[in-house]
């Protein structure tokens, strides 16, 4: 059986090229794959089942068992852990080939009828010891495409579920004329409504199921909240939510998302004072005043997250963040975390 403490002895003193990832973070089982610097995904076949499943992995085809091993050579002393219990025996048998020292290689096992397969994916490969962050760190956090889905065609389907029809053309190109004015700031949430009632064939007591239409483009992505709760139950760690978005949305993350806890702090493009990502970094900026007023002291690193690269080019830039993780997928971001000194146990 894959033992997680066993994974974590290993990951948090050496930062490897490929390391073991918990693919449902969310649930009180674990599911172990692993993932590589690059973010590809290798996942075995005999996991005790998946979560919401974020990303989709190196799945073996219909009636093939695969499974996973991390073999490294550390000073001389070799060591090999695997994802499934039933290929430890072949792993075993790859470690004499494993020679060349502070290195790591990734095997692929297969059982074909019995008879156990090996064959080495990366390798050899040089690790290093991981590098720490000592002292006070702010973990910025995009919120749509990061912590939630973003699917502004959902306001369609919710729109027809909620007032029986499909939403008239008019009213939909409205919304998206003002939109961006309420994600500025310039335009209060009821002032927005007032302005698409018309063309959305709405009347005032409508307002209440408008809203609710309108923030069904959000939806929480589970297994990457589940890792960013992780990391702020470190006293060390602080989260603050960096996003371009309007009231509405904001309220309902807070209120009806589950994430109040995740948006304590937050810099939106909505609030006084900042402007949206694509123009400048004063949101990155108020996140690293807010984190160093929650420490009472300078950050000893802030951590930038976000899945458009352009916007944390800004961060960096303008010295408001000090590393980068270009968000792709859960696995990804833990990995990128640990490249950056902030390494999530499996076993805790």
């Amino acid at each position: 059986m894959f033992d997680p403490a066993e994974a974590d002895a290993l990951q948090q003193i050496w930062s490897l090229p490929f390391e073991f990832v918990n693919l449902t973070p969310e649930l009180p089982f674990l599911s172990p794959a692993i993932v590589t610097e690059e973010g590809a995904l290798y996942v075995p076949t005999d996991l005790p089942g998946l979560g919401e499943s974020e990303v989709d992995g190196a799945h073996p085809g219909f009636g093939r068992r695969f499974a996973y091993g991390i073999a490294v050579n550390l000073s001389g002393r070799k060591q090999v852990l695997c994802t499934s219990i039933w290929c430890q025996v072949a792993a075993e048998a790859c470690l004499p080939g494993c020679d060349q020292v502070d290195s790591a290689w990734l095997f692929r096992f297969e059982d074909d009828r019995g008879k156990v397969q090996s064959r080495r994916l990366h390798g050899p490969s040089p690790i290093r010891p991981r590098r720490e962050i000592h002292g006070p760190v702010g973990l910025f956090l995009d919120l749509g495409m990061v912590l939630t889905r973003f699917d502004r065609d959902a306001f369609r389907t919710a729109y027809l579920l909620a007032f029986g029809v499909p939403i008239p053309v008019l009213g939909w190109q409205k919304t998206q004329e003002l939109r961006p004015a309420m994600e500025r700031g310039d335009l209060l949430p009821e002032d927005f409504f007032e302005q698409c009632k018309g063309p959305l064939q709405l009347a005032g007591p409508d307002r209440e199921s408008f809203t609710r239409a309108w923030a069904s483009i959000l939806t929480v992505k589970k297994s990457t909240v589940s890792l960013v709760r992780q990391a702020a139950r470190s006293e060390q760690i602080c989260p603050v939510l960096v996003t371009n978005t309007d009231p509405i949305l904001l309220e309902h993350v807070r209120q009806h998302l589950g994430l109040g806890d995740l948006a304590e702090r937050v810099a939106a493009s909505c609030m006084d004072g900042l402007a949206p990502k694509s123009e400048d970094a004063s949101m990155w900026m108020r996140a690293r005043q807010l984190a160093e007023l929650h420490f009472g002291q300078p950050l000893a690193g802030a951590i930038g997250v976000d899945d458009i690269r352009a916007y944390l080019v800004g961060a960096i830039k303008a010295k408001a963040v000090d590393q980068v993780i270009h968000y792709r997928h859960f696995a990804q971001f833990r990995y990128q975390l640990g490249q950056c000194g902030l390494y999530l146990p499996l076993d805790f």
